[in-house]
């Protein structure tokens, strides 16, 4: 019956306006497109909310206050990942952005760049910059090279951050850090522009002592990711 009345109203309504007459919507009409107009309203502000909440870049842990560079936050995050869930045991990334050392020039665009991620993060207590190595190490063989330190939970951000910010002349070298050192340093690693040449060998080494000595996953991740001085050929902050 309801259907019916509501069919009949709305034919008299659309009648009404091709009709010329200036004759108001019924009530029932008008209810009903102002209930619509709330519906909307409340998806609308429920999509809102929803979308400020998902761009955060930094997730809430519930009891997981530790800070984010140090040991003991990297042993909470192993502590929840199963045998099971590998591709996840990652805390740490390094991004090394390669410059050419023989080249003044080059190197001091590249500081300015650093710089320039220093002031776009500044404060986010899931990334450090690192001091640079103006010159050739056992890995980096084509030049110097200044870190950048974040965790998996600034991973999205951070990359593409880089893929759009990235001056052209400097290549970026990506990787994760475990104790799967050659793996991260190769099969895992990836390039922003153009692929250099690297030095397995210190890797190697260093893979071989682990599986003859194993120290703990989170040592050996949090050796990983502090400063690695070669000489005297660095900036001091």
């Amino acid at each position: 019956m309801f259907a019916g009345i509501e069919s009949a109203v709305a034919g008299q309504h659309t009648a009404n306006r091709y009709n010329g007459s200036s004759s108001r919507p019924p009530a029932a009409l008008t209810i009903a497109a102002l209930s619509s107009g709330r519906h909307k309203a409340r998806n609308d502000a429920y999509h809102r909310r929803k979308s400020r909440t998902t761009a955060q870049p930094i997730r809430a842990f519930v009891g997981q206050d530790a800070q984010p560079i140090s040991k003991e936050r990297v042993e909470q995050h192993l502590s929840q990942i199963s045998n099971e869930q590998h591709h996840k045991k990652a805390w740490f990334w390094h991004a090394h952005v390669m410059f050419n050392d023989k080249d003044p020039g080059s190197v001091n665009r590249c500081l300015a760049f650093r710089e320039h991620i220093k002031a776009a993060w500044a404060g986010n207590a899931h990334v450090e910059v690192h001091t640079y190595i103006q010159k050739k190490t056992p890995i980096f063989k084509t030049g110097g090279n200044f870190e950048v330190l974040f965790t998996r939970e600034l991973y999205t951000d951070m990359l593409t951050w880089l893929q759009y910010n990235r001056p052209e002349e400097f290549d970026i070298y990506i990787h994760p850090i475990s104790s799967d050192y050659v793996a991260d340093h190769s099969t895992r690693a990836y390039w922003l522009g153009k692929p250099h040449e690297l030095g397995m060998e210190e890797l190697e080494e260093a893979e071989k002592k682990q599986a003859k000595h194993p120290k703990p996953e989170a040592d050996v991740m949090m050796a990983g990711a502090k400063v690695q001085e070669y000489g005297t050929d660095i900036i001091k902050e």
